[in-house]
C-alpha cells in the first residue's frame, strides 16, 4: 500500500494539495515512528528516516522543494566549472544536487546535529567536491545565540533569529563568519551560485557578502519569510541588489489546471514589491548580464518587459 501511495505522490502533475490530503488519510507524518529508508533521489542515494519531516517529503514526493532543485540543476549545468555556496546546508539535499554538476560546493551550517547528516550523505555518494564548514555566514565575525527545537520533526527550523520558530529554545552561541572574509581567506576568484536558506537571517548573510557579490556576480537563490524583513530593512538588502543591477524574480511553483493537476514547468516572474506578510517563498536574484543562462530554458517575464 505504501509503495502505491508513494508512486502517486511522486507524480509532479498532481496538485500538492491533493497529495497532502492523500498522505494525511494514509500515512500522516505525526503518526509515523522512526523508520529508516534508502531511496534514489535525482540520481543520488538518499538515506533518511520517515519520522523526519524533510525525509518524509523526499520519500513520498521524490524531493524537497523540487522547483528550486530544477533551477539548481539548470544553472550548475549551464555554468562551466560552477562554484557554489550552500548557506544553511542543513541535512544536505540541495548540497548534493549542486555537487552533481558543480566544480565545487562550499556548504555552511553552524548546527553540527544537522550538518553531520549532510556530511554522511556526501560521503555515501562519493562526493569529493563538497567542503563543509561548521559556522554560519553573516554580516560580521561573531558568535550569536542560536534557537532550535530538538523535539521538532522539522530540523530545518534552527535560526539565529529569536522567534522565527516560537517553539525553539536557545542551544547556546554558535559561530558566524563574514562572507567576504571567507571569500578572501579562500582566495576565491569565482563564485557562480549562492543558495541561502537560514530562517530569517538572510539579510545579514547578504550584507556580509556585498563585496563578493559586486565583484563575482553570482546568481542568488534565497528564501524569504516574514521574520526576515527586519534584517532586510536594516541592511538595505534589496536596495543593494537593485543597485548592483540584479533582477529580483519569484520562483513560481504551482500553475493549477482543472483543479486537479498542475503545469510542472519552472517559471520566474518579477517580484513587484518585496514586503512582509506574503508567507514563505523563494526568489532568484539574477545578474542582468547573465539573463541568457536562464531565459531560453525557463518561462521568465523580465522586469523591463513588464514595464514596457
Amino acid at each position: 500500500m505504501k509503495s502505491l501511495i508513494r508512486n502517486i505522490t511522486q507524480l509532479r502533475f498532481i496538485r500538492p494539495e491533493l497529495k497532502r490530503r492523500l498522505l494525511n488519510l494514509t500515512y500522516p507524518l505525526n503518526t509515523v515512528g522512526p523508520k529508516p529508508f534508502t531511496v534514489r533521489m535525482r540520481g543520488l542515494t538518499y538515506s533518511g528516516d520517515l519520522s523526519n519531516a524533510q525525509d518524509y517529503i523526499v520519500y513520498f514526493y521524490g524531493s524537497y522543494e523540487p522547483y528550486e532543485l530544477d533551477l539548481i540543476e539548470l544553472l550548475t549545468d549551464r555554468i562551466n566549472d560552477c562554484v557554489c555556496f550552500d548557506i544553511g546546508c542543513n541535512m544536505g539535499q540541495h548540497t548534493l544536487v549542486m555537487s552533481k554538476r558543480a566544480k565545487s560546493v562550499y556548504a555552511f551550517d553552524p548546527l553540527h546535529a544537522v550538518s553531520a547528516i549532510a556530511d554522511r550523505r556526501a560521503k555515501a555518494n562519493g562526493k569529493t567536491n563538497i567542503r563543509f564548514f561548521p559556522f554560519g555566514l553573516g554580516d560580521e565575525n561573531s558568535s550569536e545565540e542560536f534557537f532550535f527545537d530538538p523535539s521538532s520533526r522539522n530540523n530545518a527550523m534552527g535560526s539565529f533569529v529569536k522567534g522565527h520558530d516560537p517553539s525553539a529554545q536557545s542551544v547556546g552561541r554558535l559561530d558566524i563568519r563574514q562572507g567576504d572574509d571567507f571569500i578572501q581567506s579562500e582566495k576565491l576568484d569565482k563564485l557562480d551560485f549562492i543558495k541561502i536558506d537560514i530562517e530569517g537571517f538572510e539579510g545579514a548573510a547578504i550584507k556580509g557578502l556585498e563585496n563578493g557579490i559586486a565583484r563575482l556576480r553570482p546568481f542568488i537563490m534565497m528564501e524569504i519569510s516574514n521574520t526576515a524583513f527586519d534584517l532586510f530593512d536594516r541592511f538595505g538588502t534589496f536596495e543593494f541588489l537593485a543597485g548592483e543591477n540584479y533582477d529580483i524574480l519569484e520562483i513560481e511553483k504551482v500553475h493549477p489546471v482543472l483543479g486537479l493537476f498542475e503545469r510542472g514547468r519552472l517559471t520566474l516572474k518579477p517580484l513587484d514589491q518585496v514586503r512582509a506578510n506574503l508567507g514563505v517563498f523563494n526568489i532568484l536574484c539574477a545578474p542582468k548580464e547573465k539573463r541568457n543562462l536562464v531565459e531560453t530554458h525557463v518561462s521568465t517575464r523580465w522586469p523591463d518587459a513588464e514595464n514596457s
